[in-house]
């Protein structure tokens, strides 16, 4: 840009290309890679520079003596064509790839979430921190200290309880809270509310402040916390000058509040936690987002939840007759007491009416909670100890010691032949493929004969699902004709394989029967999406979602399935099901779904059967010497334990080789942004 005195002079068509190659430059673009390293700065900048030919055209009209413009025409038609550049080419030129880059990392990046076993374990640190503070203070015992341990306590509740963001609790006024709950309207609607919900809007208060955008942020107190919260105000002339008007006040200061984001690290670190990084209210919200989706939550009630968390962008009239603030003290606050008690998973695919709480269920119980969570998602079979035992209805689990001994020994000897092949030559890779598949036979031969761990040796080769058996089934149909497979994550949303609807004709989804001409219910398909980085060659990044016109109504033979970022150790029994050929050299599908037991074999195995074939850290593999997924059972779910975490992908029809699957883990985030 030879001549340019100053920045004004580059609002100029001709240096289009060159504020292109600014931004390339100060993002940290690298052309071999395409990757930049402040994506946000490039996708941003188109953006920030159109506000910049905006400014500039209003100081030219209102001949500001800042810019110096001789000729006013001239330069607003310069102006007004670098807009128009930026407007029409920006995107192709920079933002597309700052984006697909900026896309890519996020989901690369594994994001975690508390553990349901961590947060049962922070709120009883709470509840303790906190009885023994009000204790103290109705004792007059360091008056001013124990205000203050008792105030981070019960701002960490509301915050743990609510699952808002801090600012929004953190700021509350003395005056707000004590706004009377409307107890009139508690009474006149309470006919509508099932027993337990009585019970909650009883014991729960609900607190109405202001928002992001002067929206109105729902914020409920549990009776514990409640009379904690008595105790403040009943000293809080001894500790908080009048001045301060914040309910969570800082002692001593005319107006400070105490800060939820320190106090929320502060009390994590304190409580020895396994994960204390991961207290933070916006991971608390993460985790409680993704819980709803096991749930067989109403349009409604997804909705009235969204509006309570402050995710909703719109506001809809009362759902039932029933006004937002008795919906949301008696409904939202069953369902966050359900999250917190780590009883998550013992509602999936159940409604809201179906959740039951005891009168003496609390979020904080001032005696404790000593009940243990059963099914925690978030552990695997792999983290689990010796005598782990997994209970479902969606098919076999590996669940006695002795066939983990089993598995063992033959994973450290299939480790073993694994290093000797690594250092023989390629002449000798053939013949150790041989042995490790008749180490597959053996090792079929005795799952088969013990009845926990049954191995079929025939989807190619599957056996007929009872009914109802796998109620999470999903055929997907072309004109009435089964081509593909997938599984209902929720009551709106498919998940298959993006091959499945990769330049597809019009199709619909039918759920609830084993039998492709009989029975079922058929849904019309709104919308599908792809994931971005799906590959039709390689078929990395297999993994597709279908929208529903309708929502999908539950039923015994119909019912959600689980997701899990986690992955199954090596040599556990995985279960495909399918309609897919059922015999090797056939052409056409089944009538009845089929169902395999197959295994869960790690990648270093995989590459020695597959002869060296690559295989991405994003695939998974199972393996029987004559038996697997095959064609039209793209999309279907690879389950273990009744939790799914892969989607059948790459299928070698029985042939020896190993099925490839797209990990769930691979595509997790991206599933959960969509549905």
């Amino acid at each position: 840009m030879m001549g340019v005195k100053t920045r004004f002079e580059t609002l100029k068509p001709e240096f289009f290309d060159n504020l292109v190659s600014a931004t390339k430059i100060i993002s940290g673009y690298e052309p071999s890679s395409r990757t930049f390293s402040a994506a946000s700065l490039a996708a941003h900048m188109g953006t920030t520079l159109k506000q910049v030919c905006h400014i500039a055209t209003k100081m030219i009209i209102k001949k500001s003596k800042l810019i110096i413009c001789h000729n006013q025409e001239e330069c607003l038609t310069n102006i007004k064509r670098l807009k128009h550049l930026i407007e029409n080419q920006w995107t192709s030129e920079v933002s597309s790839l700052a984006l697909k880059d900026l896309n890519k990392k996020k989901w690369e990046k594994p994001k975690l979430l508390p553990l349901t076993s961590d947060v049962m374990k922070f709120q009883k640190y709470l509840v303790k921190e906190a009885k023994e503070a009000s204790e103290n203070i109705l004792k007059k015992h360091k008056l001013v200290k124990e205000y203050r341990r008792l105030s981070e306590n019960v701002l960490a509740m509301v915050v743990l309880l609510n699952r808002k963001r801090i600012e929004k609790v953190q700021f509350l006024k003395v005056e707000t809270y004590c706004k009377n709950d409307a107890q009139v309207q508690k009474e006149e609607f309470s006919a509508a509310l099932t027993k337990s919900e009585q019970i909650l809007v009883k014991n729960f208060k609900r607190v109405v402040t202001g928002g992001k955008g002067s929206k109105p942020v729902p914020i409920l107190f549990s009776k514990a916390v409640q009379n904690w919260i008595d105790v403040m105000l009943g000293v809080r002339k001894d500790c908080v000058p009048r001045t301060n008007e914040y309910l969570f006040a800082n002692p001593k200061t005319p107006n400070k509040w105490i800060s939820g984001y320190h106090r929320l690290e502060k009390l994590a670190k304190q409580s020895q936690v396994k994960n204390q990084e991961l207290f933070t209210s916006t991971r608390l919200r993460k985790q409680i987002a993704s819980f709803i989706k096991v749930l067989n939550v109403t349009d409604a009630e997804m909705e009235q939840f969204a509006t309570f968390i402050g995710h909703t962008k719109k506001t809809h009239e009362s759902y039932y007759g029933l006004p937002q603030g008795i919906y949301q003290t008696a409904k939202v606050s069953k369902l966050l007491l359900t999250i917190n008690k780590g009883e998550g998973t013992k509602y999936k695919g159940k409604s809201l009416e179906k959740i039951e709480l005891s009168e003496n269920d609390e979020a904080e119980r001032s005696d404790g909670d000593e009940e243990k969570n059963p099914d925690n998602l978030h552990h695997s079979p792999s983290s689990s100890n010796s005598n782990y035992h997994y209970t479902s209805g969606f098919g076999p689990c590996v669940n006695d010691n002795e066939n983990r001994r089993v598995m063992t020994t033959k994973l450290e000897k299939r480790k073993k032949q694994n290093n000797e092949t690594s250092n023989s030559s390629s002449d000798n890779v053939h013949e150790t493929v041989k042995k490790q598949k008749n180490m597959q036979k053996n090792q079929t031969k005795n799952n088969t004969d013990n009845p926990t761990v049954a191995i079929d040796t025939r989807v190619v080769n599957g056996t007929t699902a009872t009914d109802g058996q796998y109620p999470y089934q999903v055929s997907l149909r072309i004109q009435g004709i089964h081509y593909c497979s997938g599984s209902i994550l929720n009551t709106r949303w498919i998940l298959t394989a993006a091959y499945c609807i990769n330049e597809k004709p019009e199709f619909t989804v039918v759920v609830g029967s084993n039998t492709l001409n009989a029975n079922g219910v058929t849904y019309q398909v709104s919308y599908y999406v792809m994931h971005p980085l799906f590959d039709p060659d390689t078929k990395l990044y297999n993994a597709g979602l279908i929208n529903t016109t309708t929502s999908i109504s539950y039923s015994s033979n119909i019912q959600p399935i689980l997701l899990t970022p986690l992955l199954p150790f090596d040599g556990v029994v995985a279960v495909i099901t399918g309609w897919g050929i059922s015999k090797s050299g056939s052409v056409s599908t089944v009538n009845e779904l089929q169902t395999l037991n197959t295994i869960v074999i790690n990648q270093t195995y995989c590459l020695i059967l597959f002869n060296g074939y690559d295989v991405d850290s994003t695939q998974i593999c199972t393996f029987l010497e004559h038996g697997g997924a095959c064609s039209y059972d793209d999309g279907s779910p690879v389950v273990v334990c009744g939790i799914q975490f892969g989607i059948v992908s790459t299928r070698t029809c029985g042939s020896g080789y190993p099925d490839l699957h797209t990990k769930i883990l691979s595509v997790y985030d991206w599933i959960i942004s969509i549905i």
